[in-house]
């Protein structure tokens, strides 16, 4: 008897988590394995992807302020990749080559830290000028050879 009741307590809270996990999942702006996000769905971490994943359409790709991609092998991010409304992005061992120049169109005005490691592009990003309200900049192990004088007084203004 008390076997019996052990049992349906076991299967109540593993159908408790699987519906916890699934609805994460749902909510989450990136329908992709290798991304998490927060119960609150502000924070956003993707792991060892090879390129950004499509965004989730719905409400809450709004709610999400901090976006993650860590390792992996993104070389581009372009227009509608990122969420609406981030204030922190951060791009770590990817070996980004190209940064489009409306792909931070949609944050322009709410973007405030940037930090990119590892990127291989040449080229100071143009996308950065469009940025309003940036505060910090880092771009780290990236061996930029180009330091485009309009996009740096641009940033100039709130770096």
């Amino acid at each position: 008897m008390m076997m019996d009741s052990v049992s349906r307590l076991l299967v109540v809270i593993l159908v408790g988590v699987s519906y916890v996990v699934q609805t994460m999942a749902l909510n989450c702006v990136y329908s992709n394995r290798r991304c998490s996000c927060d119960p609150s769905v502000t924070f956003v971490t993707c792991n060892d992807l090879d390129q950004i994943p499509p965004l989730n359409t719905g409400g809450n790709v709004t709610e999400v302020t901090s976006l993650t991609f860590q390792g992996g092998n993104i070389t581009s991010i372009t227009r509608s990749s990122l969420p609406l409304g981030l204030t922190q992005i951060t791009i770590i061992g990817n070996p980004l080559t190209n940064i489009s120049d409306d792909a931070l169109d949609a944050t322009a005005a709410t973007l405030q830290y940037v930090y990119i490691e590892g990127a291989e592009f040449s080229n100071l990003p143009k996308a950065l000028k469009k940025v309003t309200n940036l505060t910090q900049l880092s771009i780290v192990d990236t061996a930029i050879q180009d330091w485009d004088i309009a996009t740096l007084k641009k940033l100039g203004a709130t770096v």
